[in-house]
């Protein structure tokens, strides 16, 4: 039997990308709530999203986050800050 050596971080990334593939772009506390379930750590989560060149969009007040994929439209309404777009 050959040794798993995907590292719990390397285990999110994989989990998180099928997860926005399938959902598209996702609140983020969704998005961390059910990580939770599969066993994922939030730390760990934010370490992946990062690791996969996620993208997270802000708006409203209170302020919400919205994670998706690089490649993956935006669902809630940009509000621009500065005048400048992500």
């Amino acid at each position: 039997m050959i040794a798993d050596t995907r590292s719990s971080r390397q285990e999110a990334a994989a989990w998180l990308v099928r997860y926005l593939t399938r959902h598209g772009p996702t609140n983020r506390r969704a998005v961390l709530a059910e990580a939770a379930l599969h066993g994922h750590a939030p730390n760990t989560l934010q370490r992946a999203f990062k690791e996969i060149h996620g993208i997270s969009r802000h708006s409203g007040y209170p302020r919400r986050a919205e994670w998706a994929l690089p490649n993956q439209e935006p669902r809630m309404a940009y509000t621009a800050r500065f005048g400048r777009r992500p």
